[in-house]
């Protein structure tokens, strides 16, 4: 889908839900759960969040559910690491810093084994880390919407004309956000193996009813995977209460990190089930290339691969 007629069409569906009761569910905490920023300078709210921003006076950006605007805070976290690299370079990336990270972004989507995460260069890389490493017969079923964005819209496409696998997709109900749940599970069949929505829609900003969809698709052997670029940072999330078996998300948006950071999560039990398919140094715990043999990281580091700009993902921590 061209970037333009996909912009138009967020539009049209953000007209066409104006006024219809229970259309979006805000991804913010409740009000009550929200502390007020304060300052003893006296500043009030805004004014000392502002701050914190480098947005000059009169400008005025609302387009986060797109591209977040980083903090100040977190760019000098990104300067300090980087230039602490180049004063005293050394080949590869610091594990420790790393493993850091993923304790930080576990917190964020509500994780209990940092070790299932493995830390992604987008959204888009941990979509197509789940697609092209899963073990597809020609057949096979995945159930998404039509209010994904094309970062997964894309990905299905290809993986269905590659792998001959079908697509089933539903037109989510805005109206009444359970009804989702008998949409979804009415084009579920016995070939139906993943079912691959966003938590929260780039369209409307529905939140779906994930723990029902999870706990029926599991009943019928179905795995559940989530595109949560416009969750995370959102509100609470609970992936391991959940039992989502995949999640995918960018630093981006919500996170307000730097771009080209991302996660992605999966079950340890679908650590077989998932081939890595982009591979390098970091993604192997042993390999000996005389006998054409190779053991794979025991956890989710078997998505990563060779040297990355920690620095980013340092920035992303303190985001």
């Amino acid at each position: 889908m061209e970037r333009s007629f996909f912009l138009k069409s967020i539009a049209a569906l953000s007209v066409a839900g104006l006024g219809v009761p229970g259309l979006v569910k805000r991804a913010v905490h409740p009000e009550s759960d929200v502390k007020l920023l304060t300052s003893d300078a006296g500043y009030d709210d805004w004014t000392y969040l502002r701050k914190h921003f480098s947005l000059p006076q009169g400008y005025h950006y609302f387009n986060t559910a797109g591209i977040g605007a980083v903090p100040v805070r977190v760019r000098e976290q990104v300067a300090k690491h980087w230039n602490k690299t180049e004063t005293y370079p050394k080949p590869g990336h610091d594990l420790s810093d790393w493993t850091s990270v993923k304790v930080a972004v576990s917190h964020s989507i509500g994780v209990s084994k940092p070790s299932n995460i493995a830390l992604s260069n987008s959204t888009t890389e941990g979509i197509n880390i789940l697609l092209n490493g899963f073990p597809w017969r020609a057949g096979d079923e995945i159930i998404s919407s039509t209010h994904e964005h094309p970062a997964l819209h894309a990905p299905l496409i290809n993986i269905s004309q590659r792998k001959g696998v079908k697509l089933r997709i539903f037109e989510p109900d805005l109206v009444d956000g359970m009804n989702n749940i008998h949409r979804i599970f009415n084009l579920a069949t016995s070939r139906t193996r993943l079912i691959f929505v966003s938590l929260v829609t780039c369209t409307t900003g529905q939140w779906l009813p994930i723990e029902e969809i999870v706990n029926e698709a599991h009943k019928r052997g179905i795995l559940v995977a989530l595109d949560g670029a416009q969750a995370t940072g959102g509100r609470a999330l609970r992936m391991t209460d959940w039992d989502v078996d995949f999640y995918t998300s960018g630093g981006q948006k919500w996170l307000l990190g730097p771009k080209r950071t991302g996660l992605f999560y999966l079950k340890e039990e679908h650590l077989d089930l998932v081939k890595p398919t982009t591979v390098g140094a970091y993604s192997e715990r042993s390999y000996d290339i005389l006998n054409n043999e190779i053991t794979w990281a025991l956890d989710a580091t078997r998505y990563e691969y060779a040297t990355q700009n920690e620095s980013l993902f340092f920035g992303l921590k303190n985001s």
